[in-house]
């Protein structure tokens, strides 16, 4: 999790490499002289639990300058072999991104979500060079505010992103929304105000209707998404638990059984269809409610489950959809890898709990 904690990965490069080589050492131990894990002529489930790290253990290596391909070959010998015999699994190549596409986005995200400047009390308004130009003021990982984000790529809108503290609000925030919540859309030379995710996402997709329509034309099919929105956002009681509650193995029958109810909405609306939309792209309620359902998975995971186990079981509407909707290019530019999100979000629970 270095490129997610490290501005500079150079700084701390002896470390990344010792952690590397450990697990290269420890994997060749497991693994000895067989294919994969498993021992068998096919990978198992040990094989496919690991293969998330291994896939993205490169990352470092070429984030930090080096060659991830070089370096495998001569520091890291069996996470070098290991990867290249999962890469010709029929299952990875099904499931998997490239790899090429896979360090793309990441270091799209780190550009994006580790702006030069968050904006805290007492920093001046940064001026509008272009009074035209729509302004998203914006918190990096908050759901709400990828609503936003999530349509304006979509939908290809050109747009500036202020991001700001909210433990530690600049004052013309409260001048443009009161409340000090974000997301807060600033509109033309006027300086027009917008806020609520929602409100601002039906807006975008009707002000620009020559851009990807991503809200039915018929009118009612527009208010039963947004009913859909809304059912789905208030039952969605579940994810207090993640800044509530210190040891959610205490809490799981409560976190289940509302983990169960949004699944029922999920497979309600969805039927048997990729998205939310019924069609080969995401609409707007498909972006509406993809940021809640990461959080969701993250949950699970923070709660010590065996998501591969549980979720496809019990959860199957949730899971499957979490696992169609990264295919999606606009998510792919957007939304932070699940791992990235797991890591952040433990993080904030130890600074919570003082852990």
């Amino acid at each position: 999790y270095a490129i997610y904690r490290t501005e500079n990965l150079a700084d701390v490069w002896t470390d990344i490499t010792e952690t590397l080589k450990k697990v290269d050492k420890l994997l060749a131990k497991r693994r000895g002289n067989e294919k994969f894990l498993s021992g068998a002529a096919l990978p198992g489930l040990v094989d496919y639990a690991i293969w998330p790290f291994i896939e993205r253990l490169p990352q470092s290596i070429d984030i930090a300058g080096h060659n991830s391909e070089e370096f495998l070959r001569k520091e890291l010998p069996a996470v070098h072999d290991y990867r290249k015999q999962l890469l010709a699994d029929p299952t990875v190549q099904k499931v998997s991104l490239p790899y090429e596409q896979l360090l793309a986005h990441t270091r799209e995200y780190l550009t994006n979500d580790n702006p030069d400047k968050v904006y805290k009390k007492g920093d001046p308004f940064p001026a509008r060079a272009d009074p035209n130009l729509l302004r998203l003021y914006n918190v990096p990982h908050c759901q709400f505010c990828e609503r936003v984000r999530l349509v304006l790529a979509a939908k290809g809108i050109e747009h500036e992103v202020i991001n700001v503290n909210l433990k530690d609000k600049p004052e013309w925030l409260l001048d443009r929304n009161p409340s000090g919540k974000v997301p807060v859309l600033e509109i033309g030379p006027d300086s027009q105000i917008l806020t609520e995710s929602l409100i601002i996402s039906e807006y975008l997709d009707e002000a620009y209707p020559d851009k990807q329509r991503l809200q039915p034309e018929d009118a009612f099919q527009r208010a039963t998404d947004r009913l859909f929105i809304e059912t789905f956002g208030a039952k969605n009681t579940v994810i207090k638990h993640l800044y509530v509650t210190e040891n959610l193995a205490d809490k799981w029958t409560d976190i289940m059984e509302g983990l169960t109810a949004l699944n029922k909405v999920l497979s309600n609306r969805r039927w048997i269809h990729k998205f939310i939309s019924g069609a080969e792209q995401p609409c707007l309620a498909d972006y509406m409610v993809w940021p809640l359902i990461q959080g969701l998975v993250v949950l699970v995971d923070l709660a010590g489950q065996d998501r591969e186990e549980l979720m496809p079981k019990w959860l199957p509407a949730l899971y499957d959809y979490w696992r169609q909707m990264p295919t999606d290019p606009t998510v792919q530019k957007v939304c932070q890898p699940h791992e990235a999100l797991v890591a952040r979000n433990r993080d904030m629970r130890s600074k919570i709990f003082k852990k």
